[in-house]
């Protein structure tokens, strides 16, 4: 058709996510979390093309076998992974779009048919720069992950982007120069406005949030789309509590970035990687750092690959049977880090003056039963007693029964408290500099002073 604005959609993915990696393969109900997304766009009738846009990195790679599965196409940024306005536009130029469509491929209620409203009102307003549903007062439209505008506006708004934290997220120069980039406001009735939810995956939360609401409406056989999803949560709020808590990063935030090392075998390894994941879990999803791990174990290694986090191998001196980097010691580990938390056996040696070889600035807590370590800590928290489960088991077997008996030990009053322990020690730490949480978590938490560096 003459004049017809051809318009693309740039569904953005990385599979090293800080706080879920390889989220977008991960599955809701019967289907990747990717594939709910592309479904979705597939339905649309506005748009003529979809395409996975990534960056070069060897970490990606299973998104070229994605689109190849699913007969797109998927455009690899060479370019810095930060720069995402830079890697939109690269994209939109590459597939002669005259529309980009910007598609966070973590939302997987996109509706087809207000995408398609917001296209067709775009085509018949040709000075609009971009386009989107009216605010009204603090509510909530139900439009996640979206954002239109002509391959000019991205053009210049990746220009004029000229911080990091402007090209590290999705064009919110357009939003902040209304003067420089007219937006198209299109009214919806009062009643598609609501509270807001929670409909983007970022956390291991944010996954069960989605797979407890796929559950849901199947069992009352309806669809795991937009409106039913939100009719439901109206009916039952308490479905949104699974993930309220997850913090919502706001544009200038710079995350802390947290190690954390910990023995996961030996008789209380069960019981260390336990209460490892729970804290881990309040810390990323309470503040949005990102944990990563480092262990010597593969049945922990693996338990923390389903729980989300990354790993590193780490044996610190002590002999391993992984493969690969098994020698990578604390200092290396540590090195662009912000927070240092250490769970380790009191047999384990700590080198002299350790604690001058990491970044000066790094904060440094460790479990009372650690031993030498908390010396130099800044902060020491207090071992929890261990849950019937983990007790008298080594790592090896406390790990091989986790999958299993680990959901009914977690279902007990004590196994309980065990978290709601770990969780008020974790939300202490997350202050770095003045503890001022620490009356939340005692006896948990004790703040020392001076420590050495």
């Amino acid at each position: 058709m003459a004049g017809h604005e051809r318009a693309v959609a740039f569904v953005v993915a990385r599979l090293n996510s800080s706080r879920l990696p390889a989220k977008h393969l991960r599955r809701i109900g019967d289907r990747r979390l990717l594939d709910w997304v592309v479904d979705r766009l597939q339905a649309c009738e506005e748009l003529d093309q979809i395409v996975i846009a990534t960056c070069a990195e060897d970490a990606n790679l299973p998104l070229h076998d994605f689109a190849a599965e699913r007969g797109m196409e998927c455009f690899a940024y060479a370019g810095d992974v930060d720069h995402v306005t830079t890697r939109l536009r690269r994209a939109a130029e590459a597939h002669a779009a005259d529309i980009g469509v910007l598609v966070s491929g973590d939302c997987p209620l996109i509706e087809p048919a207000d995408l398609d409203q917001l296209l067709r009102a775009l085509r018949a307003h040709p000075t609009a720069a971009t386009v989107s549903f009216a605010a009204r007062d603090e509510l909530f439209f139900p439009m996640e992950g979206i954002q239109i505008a002509r391959l000019s506006t991205w053009q210049r708004a990746d220009d004029i982007s000229i911080t990091a934290a402007l090209r590290e997220h999705q064009f919110p120069i357009i939003k902040q120069r209304p003067d420089l980039f007219p937006m198209l406001e299109i009214a919806r009735p009062a009643e598609d406005f609501g509270p807001r939810r929670r409909l983007s995956v970022d956390t291991l939360a944010d996954l069960e949030f989605m797979n407890r609401l796929h559950r849901e409406l199947g069992l009352r056989k309806l669809p795991f789309e937009l409106r039913p999803a939100l009719a439901l949560l109206r009916s039952n709020p308490e479905l949104a509590s699974i993930n309220a808590h997850v913090h919502q990063r706001e544009l200038n935030e710079t995350p802390l970035k947290v190690l954390a090392l910990v023995d996961a075998t030996g008789s209380s390894g069960g019981a260390r990687l336990e209460r490892a994941c729970t804290w881990a879990r309040a810390i990323v999803e309470h503040r949005g750092w990102p944990v990563r791990f480092g262990v010597d174990d593969p049945i922990a290694i693996e338990k923390l690959h389903e729980h989300g986090f990354r790993t590193s191998v780490a044996s610190l001196g002590r002999d391993s049977d992984l493969p690969g980097n098994a020698g990578t010691d604390l200092m290396q580990l540590a090195q662009n880090t912000d927070c240092i938390i250490l769970d380790l056996d009191s047999g384990r040696s700590a080198p002299k003056n350790w604690r001058k070889q990491l970044p000066k600035h790094a904060k440094v807590f460790a479990f009372r039963n650690c031993g030498a370590w908390c010396e130099q800590a800044d902060a020491v928290l207090e071992a929890p007693p261990v849950t019937e489960l983990a007790a008298g088991k080594t790592g090896a077997q406390a790990g091989a029964t986790q999958s299993t008996a680990m959901a009914t030990a977690m279902a007990t009053a004590q196994a309980d408290d065990l978290s709601d322990w770990v969780r008020k020690a974790a939300v202490a730490m997350l202050d770095l500099t003045g503890f001022q949480n620490q009356a939340q978590s005692q006896p948990a938490f004790t703040p020392k002073q001076g420590a050495s560096r």
